[in-house]
């Protein structure tokens, strides 16, 4: 997913000043929203987010394979809480 998320404007750009940043910076700010890597997957959160929600959601391509294959290994899980982990 990080290889379309490179193909991607505002995305290119994050993951460049994410992978320049120093081990003591890890997170770049746009606006409100804060983006950073975790488990190699790039990730954002915004003050807005529900408080139910989880903190830190999936920045998910706009690539409709890619959110297709996303939300059928979602819909194989046994829970729904995890659903709430991809903003899109």
């Amino acid at each position: 997913m990080l290889e379309q998320l490179q193909d991607e404007s505002p995305y290119r750009e994050i993951l460049k000043e994410l992978d320049d940043a120093p081990i003591s910076r890890q997170e770049v700010k746009r606006g409100v929203e804060v983006y950073r890597l975790k488990h190699g997957t790039l990730v954002v959160h915004r003050p807005d987010f529900h408080e139910e929600d989880y903190y830190w959601k999936l920045v998910v391509p706009d690539n409709i394979d890619t959110k297709t294959t996303i939300l059928k290994e979602l819909h194989d899980l046994p829970t729904c809480r995890v659903r709430r982990a991809a903003g899109w």
